[in-house]
């Protein structure tokens, strides 16, 4: 009796579901007839535990998974024996994290805030990061991206005159998640006015 083989190990994005197990081998010998049952060992270590009502010659994970786990596939043949196929790896990228930038401001009015930087780098997802800033004038209603502002830092081009709220946008590998960091507000101060005097 030989178990046959199953195919193949997957990277993917955390809370996501990997692709079904198929079987590149058929099992042969034993008495010709088999039944199956799929396994799993979480974290690929430890025991392995059945899956229940895995007991087709193929697998397809319900839901997601949110950590890396190992699978195979137990083949018995009647009387003749139990035999395990090879063994599926399905490593999990780590959660997407946005990391956090830096850090409220109060401006006088028509000057430019300070360059905003990161203070701790994104994790997770699948470790690539592509970034868009977004403001939000008088941090108020919609978010709008910024033209240009693409990289893990960002300097006002210019000065502004009323008060502006900013975050930056996370993306990791186009399809392991969207995440946003926290807001910095810049508060400006009202214009300066010299007030009046009387008079003649």
């Amino acid at each position: 009796l030989t178990s046959g083989t199953i195919a193949a190990n997957q990277t993917i994005c955390y809370n996501t579901s990997p692709s079904a197990f198929t079987q590149t081998v058929a099992p042969i010998g034993g008495n010709g007839t088999y039944t199956y049952q799929w396994q799993e060992q979480p974290l690929c270590t430890g025991g392995w535990g059945d899956i229940a009502g895995a007991t087709a010659s193929t697998y397809d994970v319900p839901g997601t998974i949110t950590q890396t786990t190992c699978y195979r596939r137990q083949v018995t043949s009647g009387t003749c024996g139990t035999v395990y196929t090879n063994s599926v790896t399905v490593t999990v990228y780590a959660d997407l994290t946005s990391g956090t930038v830096a850090t409220d401001q109060t401006i006088c009015n028509t000057t430019s805030p300070a360059a905003f930087t990161q203070t701790v780098a994104p994790t997770g997802g699948n470790n690539t990061y592509t970034y868009q800033w977004q403001e939000q004038p008088l941090c108020t209603g919609l978010w709008t991206d910024i033209s240009g502002a693409t990289s893990s830092t960002y300097d006002v081009p210019g000065t502004i005159t009323q008060t502006t709220c900013y975050r930056r946008r996370v993306v990791s590998g186009g399809s392991c998640g969207t995440v946003y960091t926290n807001t910095i507000t810049v508060t400006v101060f009202g214009a300066l006015t010299p007030g009046s005097i009387a008079a003649n």
